[in-house]
């Protein structure tokens, strides 16, 4: 059954006193809200407590629509005090309606087994919005391990390059050395004889000239 709900300013108003049918149906009963001017460009919410000001509530975004399935959550218990609250909101602005009365009648036992209960719009909504924050987390993760493993792998190759590099200057000191010590390229003349021989020859000469000078005396 379709009941249509005017909401006016912070008054919502039914056909008559809202009878949402016995205590346990659900998937029976719909709502459709018509809004005022006052309304306009409010992001709206509908809030349903089975037992006045003290019962447990659950509450439903309204679409664009203004139509919404009554939940199993408001119809769960029999209640003649049950209420409907209309929430609007947007930057800086926060509209709420005053309560509309709604009851549920009583019944005698029926067979079967009662459903588990439905989730809200909101625990449907928040439980998305925490698959998509953890599915966005992980691409996350992922993107900053790649950009880890990138850095990891650019310094790597920077060291190949310095370690190649100082291998090459290695390889040609080598062969300088090896050049130098097979021609003779270290010294004066390549015909002279190498430095420990020549010093042998002054030093005998020396003392040569020593002898003499003391045979002279």
């Amino acid at each position: 059954m379709l009941h249509e709900i005017r909401v006016n300013g912070y008054a919502a108003e039914a056909d008559g006193p809202l009878d949402l049918g016995t205590w346990g149906s659900y998937g029976t009963e719909q709502l459709h809200f018509t809004f005022d001017a006052a309304w306009d460009d409010l992001t709206k919410s509908v809030t349903f407590s089975t037992d006045g000001y003290t019962g447990e509530a659950v509450t439903l975004l309204l679409p664009e629509s203004g139509r919404v399935e009554v939940p199993q959550q408001a119809t769960a218990a029999q209640t003649v005090c049950g209420r409907i609250t209309v929430l609007g909101t947007c930057a800086g602005v926060q509209r709420i309606s005053a309560d509309l009365p709604y009851q549920t009648r009583n019944h005698s036992a029926v067979p079967g087994q009662a459903p588990h209960s439905l989730p809200s719009a909101f625990e449907e909504i928040s439980t998305a919005a925490e698959r998509a924050c953890s599915r966005a987390q992980n691409a996350e993760d992922a993107a900053a391990l790649a950009q880890t493993s990138a850095q990891v792998a650019q310094a790597a190759a920077q060291d190949a390059v310095r370690v190649a590099a100082s291998g090459s200057n290695l390889s040609v000191d080598k062969s300088i050395t090896n050049r130098t010590a097979s021609s003779g390229s270290g010294q004066a003349h390549n015909n002279m004889p190498p430095y420990y021989t020549v010093g042998a020859q002054i030093r005998a000469r020396r003392d040569v000239l020593m002898l003499e000078l003391l045979g002279s005396e």
